[in-house]
């Protein structure tokens, strides 16, 4: 009796052993290259790219034939930047720049979960390409600048929080969303058995502001190290 026990406590270590060898964690960091695509082109325009920063862990589980589930959790910084026309015509003019200038910034934690296939490219150097989703969430906005046209060649200049929306006498912005969902695509090189280098496309389904029509989309590059 005391034989077979000792027999199932050994089994479930060495099992519990050989799954612990499938799994990796680490960390990583990098620059988050942002913009808004926009369904609206007609009055959306001038979209710039702005830089953020991402940094976060990473999970991943190695079937044996090489097929990888990966998740994580990420903090980023999301900047954008674009301007936009005007609703309605003023003083039968057609239609104007009403916002020559949106800036907005959002610190956001992010939740990624991906499948992905391990090719070692040799003794030292794998290569990662993947494929999945995430959920991120905006839990609040940083101060940044919009400009306002009020006509006669005048401007205002104001700071503001993109979550919180904007309103400036008959002119006004829509807060933005704090939930955004969508796909990425990775790319990961793994050498020196410990330190990684990616590559990743993300672009969101949900438009963040229902008012000028647009989507997040970014890429990210990013240096990490496996334990």
């Amino acid at each position: 009796m005391k034989k077979d026990l000792i027999m199932i406590i050994i089994s479930v270590l060495l099992s519990l052993q050989s799954k612990a060898q499938n799994l990796s964690y680490g960390v990583h960091a990098g620059v988050d290259v942002h913009s808004y695509n926009s369904v609206d082109q007609v009055k959306v325009y001038d979209q710039k790219t702005n830089l953020g920063f991402v940094a976060g862990s990473d999970l991943k589980y190695t079937l044996h034939n090489n097929i990888i589930f990966a998740s994580g959790f990420d903090i980023t910084l999301n900047a954008g930047e674009f301007s936009s026309f005007s609703n309605y015509y003023r003083e039968q003019k057609g239609v104007y720049t009403e916002f020559p200038q949106i800036k907005t910034k959002e610190l956001c934690v992010e939740v990624p979960i991906a499948i992905g296939y391990n090719l070692r490219l040799s003794d030292k150097f794998l290569f990662i390409p993947s494929i999945g989703i995430y959920s991120r969430y905006a839990f609040t906005s940083i101060k940044d600048r919009v400009i306002t046209n009020i006509g006669d060649g005048k401007t205002v200049s104001d700071e503001w929080k993109c979550l919180d929306g904007y309103v400036f006498g008959i002119h006004r912005i829509e807060g933005f969303k704090h939930f955004d969902t969508g796909f990425k695509i990775k790319a990961e090189l793994i050498f020196a058995i410990h330190y990684s280098l990616s590559a990743t496309y993300q672009r969101g389904f949900i438009e963040q502001n229902k008012q000028f029509g647009i989507k997040d989309q970014n890429m990210r590059i990013c240096l990490g190290y496996y334990f």
